[in-house]
């Protein structure tokens, strides 16, 4: 099944902000969160076009949304525990300081 950005947030946790700024610390979207020349087409990645009808101008209008893959998801998660990695390891050790401390 392929999620789109937003609900590919929602299966990690994550707030679709937050999911699109790590998605930018990666270099997988560009800062007009276009998905990067790098990840087109690729197995965790991929742009679908898509088009509403625009009455103003009496045609549609076409825009691509940008949508994880299954396998996308997992790479997602491993991805974004590597970078989670050291800020936990980091806090534990913060926690075992302190309760060394006070014995």
């Amino acid at each position: 099944m392929h999620r789109n950005v937003d609900q590919a947030a929602a299966v990690l946790g994550l707030k679709p902000s937050t999911l699109r700024q790590r998605l930018r610390e990666l270099g997988v979207l560009n800062q007009m969160g276009e998905l990067a020349c790098k990840y087109r087409e690729g197995p965790y990645f991929f742009v679908e076009t898509r088009q509403r009808w625009n009455p103003h101008f009496n045609s549609y209008a076409y825009y691509g949304v940008v949508m994880v893959t299954e396998a996308g998801v997992g790479w997602l998660a491993r991805k974004l525990d590597e970078v989670e990695a050291p800020s936990f390891t980091q806090a534990s050790w913060l926690r075992q300081l302190g309760t060394q401390g006070r014995h």
